[in-house]
Parts: C-alpha cells; sequence; structure tokens
C-alpha cells in the first residue's frame, strides 16, 4: 500500500462545500498535497460588494437592488437562487483559500457525479494540469431530509443514486490501479 505523499492527488466529491469540505480542509493541514474538488454548485466570480455585505439580509437586499438598477424587477424566487448561488460560489472559494493556506493546492471542478460524460469532461481537463488522481474520497451527496413516510420513491433515488450509482460513474472515469486511497461517506 502507498502512502499519501505531497505528490499524492485527491478527489474530494461534494468536496466544494459542507462536511466534505472540512475533511478536505482538515486532511490538507496534516497532508499538504494536490486536492481537486468537484461538486455540482458552478463556481462565479464573487461580486466586489460581498465583503462589506456578508449577511444573509445584506446580500439578498444588495441583488434586489442590482435587480432594480438593471431595470429588473426580482421574484424572491430568483432573489434566493442568486443569493444560493452567491453563498455557493462563496464558500467553494473559502475551501479553495483555507486548504492553501495549508500549503497544499486545490482545484475546483463543477460536475454531477451522476453523468458520466460531465465527469469524464471534467477529470479529462484536470488531470493533464494536476497528475493522475491516487485518491478517491466521495462524499457527494443530496438531501431529501423528512419523515420516512413521506418519502418518495424520487427522494430515494435522488439520495442513492448520488452515492451508489454517483461512485459507480467517478470509479469508470478513474484508473483504479493508480488508487492508494478510497474513503466514502
Amino acid at each position: 500500500m502507498s502512502e499519501i505523499t505531497k505528490d499524492s492527488v485527491l478527489l474530494f466529491t461534494g468536496g466544494g462545500k459542507g462536511i466534505t469540505a472540512q475533511c478536505a480542509i482538515a486532511l490538507s493541514a496534516v497532508l499538504p498535497c494536490k486536492f481537486v474538488l468537484m461538486g455540482r454548485t458552478p463556481k462565479t466570480d464573487l461580486p466586489v460588494w460581498l465583503a462589506e455585505n456578508d449577511t444573509e439580509q445584506a446580500i439578498k437586499q444588495q441583488i434586489l437592488t442590482e435587480g432594480k438598477q438593471n431595470g429588473k424587477r426580482l421574484s424572491p424566487k430568483e432573489i434566493e437562487q442568486k443569493f444560493r448561488q452567491i453563498k455557493g460560489s462563496h464558500e467553494i472559494s473559502s475551501t479553495i483559500s483555507q486548504i492553501e493556506q495549508n500549503d497544499a493546492k486545490a482545484y475546483y471542478i463543477a460536475a454531477d457525479v451522476t453523468d458520466l460524460d460531465d465527469v469524464k469532461q471534467s477529470l479529462a481537463t484536470m488531470i493533464p494540469d494536476v497528475g493522475p488522481i491516487t485518491g478517491l474520497v466521495h462524499g457527494a451527496g443530496r438531501l431529501a431530509d423528512k419523515r420516512i413516510e413521506r418519502k418518495t420513491e424520487e427522494d430515494f433515488q435522488a439520495v442513492y443514486g448520488t452515492k451508489v450509482d454517483g461512485l459507480r460513474t467517478v470509479l469508470n472515469c478513474l484508473d483504479s490501479d493508480q488508487l492508494d486511497l478510497l474513503v466514502l461517506f
């Protein structure tokens, strides 16, 4: 069995935000190597005003103000979508920054682990720059939190598909002979 070194390249699915991101940050403090974070959230440039408006209410107010300045009347749903996009990108940027503060390298790719072509394409653009993936931490998931008697077949498939089918998809895109590490959440 090989050990993780500074040259290791670890792929964290669901790694841009949440508990998987926190694990990547913690591991980078102990083992600074290369971290490829994969998630569904597209990483976009953050608005300049975000540094001054970091509360949910302030961000939503700024989104509303920008909409008015651009002649758009945004619905509450549109405001919430823009807020989630900004918040997601901010969390991803923060994760990358924290990993890099630990003298590790961090990269982010947006891909849906249940989409074979999406994962293949995303990894194909990343691997030439960072090297072959030597470890996989599969933490990608979808929430469908509710009481069991209220869960639908679609709820189950969304959660199960991301965990099980997502794992199959990612493993089909990696060279298993290169993997030294496989961790599943």
